[in-house]
């Protein structure tokens, strides 16, 4: 039966029409609420509805008492949900106050109880008992660590003043992160720690990097993963070749070419030039060469395609002495990743921080870099320098050598 109006005994211009279908005189929960709705309208009388629809005057009734029910049920559940939200909010206002007052006054205690003791205290424990009082003053009002905050700087300019056990360490941490403000937190952790004599904590190189803004927030670069890579088992075994651009006002752009071994990190040989041709190549390779004693057979090197490298002169230059090359693809950066990110670490800490007048001057300055660069924390060689990973490997070769005799 459809869901139009059934008209029975008198009719009449307003009618009530119900959504959906109506099957074997059952109405939904939706139609229920529609007649109940027009019964309270007052334009029909309710037994014109009931007529109308086949229904009886109880029923209509009953339905009507149900509505209203569930309506007052439903504005108190309302109005104590309202009060139920409300008190949930002061009480957790009231745990983080109670919380910051736990910890400031722990904190006061501690202070006042071993003043002394904690001026010969190492700095590692009385962090650690700055940590557990936090944690103390959190566990009490139900919260972490994290939602305490920190004691603010009390020096002027935001930084917290360097305090008398922990005065040297952070100083350290400071003037280090200064003096190389290209690296991050954790080669400043490597060079501290071998200024100091002893190790650490990284984490609180990376706190103190923070409240002096020494932080150098750098955007993450999506890096192409390459299916396969050349495994290196020792020194002399692949070295990369490849060449950069210097500004020198005297002659315009030069040519920096340098040659890096991918075992030691070392560079085993550079130059700069003012040209950039197969010529300097081939000089800077048979130099390199005969500095490490490199015998046929010994050694892979790597280089792009750039006309230096794919010259005829270069490539006789090397069966000459023996030495395999190994080309990259092209437009792949990745397959002479060791030299490219020595270069990029190049004009960050030494190339654009000058400007050179002249090509002596230039050459002085990328020396002295590349000195100081083989007696710095490798992040690749597990923070140890090239120096020390190459006279590991000289050590070893002499102990073999001792035993062969």
């Amino acid at each position: 039966m459809s869901g139009g109006p059934l008209r029975m005994g008198r009719s009449s211009d307003q009618e009530v029409r119900l959504s959906g279908v109506r099957k074997y005189r059952k109405f939904t929960a939706k139609q229920k609420v529609e007649l109940v709705l027009a019964s309270f309208r007052g334009d029909r009388s309710i037994a014109e509805i009931c007529r109308e629809h086949r229904i009886s005057e109880a029923l209509l009734r009953r339905w009507r008492d149900q509505m209203i029910a569930a309506a007052a049920e439903r504005f108190e559940q309302g109005q104590d949900r309202s009060v139920a939200s409300e008190q949930r909010q002061r009480i957790r206002e009231l745990e983080r106050a109670l919380g910051r007052k736990t910890y400031e006054l722990e904190g006061a205690g501690k202070h006042c109880e071993a003043g002394s003791e904690r001026a010969r205290r190492p700095v590692s424990r009385a962090g650690g008992a700055r940590r557990k009082a936090r944690g103390r003053g959190a566990g009490a009002a139900g919260l972490s660590p994290g939602d305490l905050p920190r004691p603010g700087p009390a020096a002027a300019g935001g930084q917290a003043p360097l305090g008398a056990a922990g005065g040297r360490s952070e100083q350290a941490i400071v003037e280090v992160a200064e003096a190389n403000q290209t690296d991050g937190y954790r080669m400043v952790t490597a060079m501290v720690a071998r200024k100091l004599g002893r190790a650490i904590n990284r984490k609180r190189v990376l706190r103190v990097m923070r409240e002096r803004r020494l932080i150098q927030r750098r955007r993450r670069l999506d890096r192409r993963r390459r299916p396969g890579f050349l495994r290196v088992t020792r020194p002399n075994e692949l070295w990369h070749l490849d060449l950069t651009s210097v500004w020198v006002a005297e002659h315009g752009w030069c040519y920096s070419m340098a040659a890096i071994d991918c075992c030691t990190r070392e560079i085993v040989g550079w130059h700069l030039e003012l040209r950039c041709r197969a010529q300097e190549s081939i000089a800077l390779i048979q130099q390199a060469a005969c500095s490490r004693a490199i015998t046929p057979g010994m050694l892979t090197l790597g280089s792009d395609n750039g006309s230096a490298f794919t010259a005829r002169a270069f490539k006789l230059a090397l069966s000459a002495l023996g030495i395999a090359h190994r080309r990259g693809g092209y437009r792949d950066p990745e397959s002479q990743a060791f030299i490219e990110s020595w270069f990029a670490k190049l004009k960050e800490r030494c190339v654009w921080l000058h400007e050179f007048e002249t090509l002596d001057q230039a050459r002085e300055v990328i020396a002295a870099y590349i000195e100081s660069y083989h007696h710095r924390p490798h992040s690749g060689l597990d923070y140890r320098t090239p120096t020390e990973v190459a006279q590991t490997w000289d050590d070893a070769l002499g102990e073999l050598q001792t035993q062969a005799a």
